[in-house]
């Protein structure tokens, strides 16, 4: 009895096409990669770095009671007066659930002028439609789009006189 076998030529690794084939797969793989990897970095949101966009950004997002958002524009190194001082990202994430996580504090902004990487502003504090209190003195200290002191310059005076070598403290 005899055996006939069938071969399939293309199927065949030998084959010129089939490896032809396959060197047009791996480049077309690696084309549409690449490609895939420009559409996602082009399309990844890009966070501001501009001083008054970073302020108004981060306000916005605790505003909506987005910690996260908020947090994404502090570093270990901040200082944030709101009443008392908070330092370091656990408490100042603490302090940012607590107010406006529940969505009933909240802080507007405005008349924002920058003067470098300090941010002079106004606010007032809301809660729900009650307001808490208002002010012109609003100081901040942005710099590589990360806030690193906000509250006012009695305060910022009052920080630098504690410890001067701190990044938002005036150079002599």
């Amino acid at each position: 009895m005899s055996t006939t076998r069938f071969f399939n030529l293309h199927a065949h690794p030998r084959n010129p096409r089939n490896v032809r084939s396959s060197l047009g797969r791996s480049r077309l793989r690696a084309a549409l990669l690449v490609l895939a990897t420009i559409v996602l970095v082009s399309c990844s949101p890009t966070l501001p770095r501009d001083p008054v966009a970073v302020l108004q950004a981060a306000y916005d997002s605790a505003n909506q009671g987005d910690v996260d958002g908020f947090m994404q524009f502090v570093s270990e190194d901040t200082v944030l007066y709101f009443g008392e001082r908070y330092t370091g990202t656990q408490a100042i994430r603490e302090f940012v659930q607590e107010s406006f996580g529940a969505g009933t504090f909240r802080l507007e902004i405005t008349d924002l002028i920058a003067d470098g990487d300090v941010v002079t502003y106004s606010h007032k504090g809301y809660s729900g439609e009650e307001l808490l209190g208002s002010g012109d003195d609003g100081l901040a200290v942005i710099v590589d789009g990360k806030i690193l002191f906000d509250g006012t310059e009695g305060d910022r005076l009052q920080e630098c006189s504690r410890e001067p070598a701190q990044a938002f403290c005036p150079s002599d």
